[in-house]
């Protein structure tokens, strides 16, 4: 089933488990079997400072994150044309706000954080990356918090949670302007959870829970109908939490935390869990892999890109995987990572004896 079949349906069919069949691989998806890292410098706001997310689109690279150099924290942005050379660009639009996400669409850059520690969303749209416009108060975006951001088209979605953490969307047609969506409206239950979201081919995606202790994904090509797929706990355990998503062109993964089957009087701790999909409406558990566990995942032409600090995993198809060479040291964590053109840009932080220091680079894929 491809992604553009959910459209004949008016509802999904129950979920169910799926045997795990890749696509083709083409020849070029073959050769990706290293990354060779480079190291970035990135301008303003001292060693006081985190990267925390990343976007790029085909001639813009936005990376986010704060800066505590001052009297008190304030949210900073970084923006890059070649991937390579990066310069801080949030000027005064950022103080006191807390960045969350930043995501990339056709028109620009949107980025998103609180103000302070909320409960009110700071919304900042750029058309390029370099000039950004912080937009005026809006009652829609008030006593919330946000928890990712994505664009597709001509159109944007927010995921968080209302004050009391019922979920919440928000529709957007330019990044300004936005349309709040209750729980309600979207068909969720208040209960659910609501941790990232991503474009998958024409459909909107959603990682997140129900209710507490069953993960589930959630699927809509409008943003404002939802549909709700739980994914099957075979060989994966039952799921219990999902947290992040990585989309290629063939095929998706979702990232969380399964709790194993045991003994009663065992305890079941969470484990690290994935589950894969070609038309997100039926989703298979992964088997373990390191991949699954590492610091963040990331999705282009060449497949699945998994980065951890001592080892890195590439895999066209999400199911099988290998280690690259060139692997980063323990001292290096990943935060986040965004494809660019022939080029992967991570950012998180590497630690020494002077503490922990902001980290950017910028991996040849070979």
């Amino acid at each position: 089933m491809t992604l553009a079949s959910l459209f004949l349906g008016a509802c999904a069919p129950a979920p169910q488990a799926i045997p795990l069949t890749p696509p083709p691989i083409p020849p070029r998806s073959q050769s990706l079997n290293a990354v060779d890292w480079t190291n970035l410098v990135v301008p303003g706001g001292g060693d006081v400072y985190r990267i925390e997310r990343a976007a790029a689109n085909q001639t813009d690279v936005v990376a986010i994150g704060y800066d505590e150099a001052g009297p008190g924290s304030r949210g900073a942005i970084w923006h890059s044309r070649d991937g390579v050379a990066f310069v801080r660009v949030d000027e005064d639009l950022t103080e006191a706000v807390t960045m969350i996400d930043v995501a990339a669409g056709p028109a620009g850059f949107v980025a998103v954080g609180v103000e302070g520690t909320g409960p009110d969303i700071v919304v900042l749209v750029s058309s390029e990356g370099r000039t950004w416009e912080r937009m005026p108060a809006d009652q829609a975006l008030s006593t919330a918090m946000v928890s990712a951001v994505a664009g597709r088209d001509s159109s944007w979605i927010m995921v968080g949670a209302e004050a009391d953490g019922a979920p919440l969307f928000w529709v957007s047609v330019d990044g300004r302007v936005w349309e709040r969506q209750s729980a309600a409206t979207m068909g969720l239950e208040r209960s659910a959870v609501l941790a990232d979201v991503e474009v998958a081919g024409d459909l909107w995606l959603a990682a997140g829970e129900t209710r507490h202790g069953t993960a589930a994904l959630f699927w809509s090509n409008t943003g404002t109908a939802w549909q709700t797929v739980i994914p099957s706990g075979d060989e994966g355990g039952h799921p219990v939490r999902m947290t992040d998503l990585a989309v290629s062109k063939s095929a998706m993964i979702v990232r969380g935390e399964a709790a194993p089957s045991c003994d009663l009087f065992a305890a079941c701790q969470p484990i690290p869990a994935a589950w894969w999909s070609t038309d997100a409406e039926h989703w298979g558990a992964l088997p373990d892999h390191e991949a699954i566990r590492a610091q963040a995942m990331v999705a282009g032409d060449f497949g699945f890109l998994a980065i951890g600090g001592t080892q890195s995993f590439s895999s066209f198809d999400g199911l099988s995987w290998s280690a690259l060479l060139a692997a980063l040291d323990d001292r290096t964590l990943v935060h986040d990572a965004v494809v660019f053109g022939d080029v992967v840009i991570a950012v998180g932080e590497r630690t020494g004896a002077g503490g922990s220091k902001p980290w950017l680079a910028s991996g040849a894929l070979r």
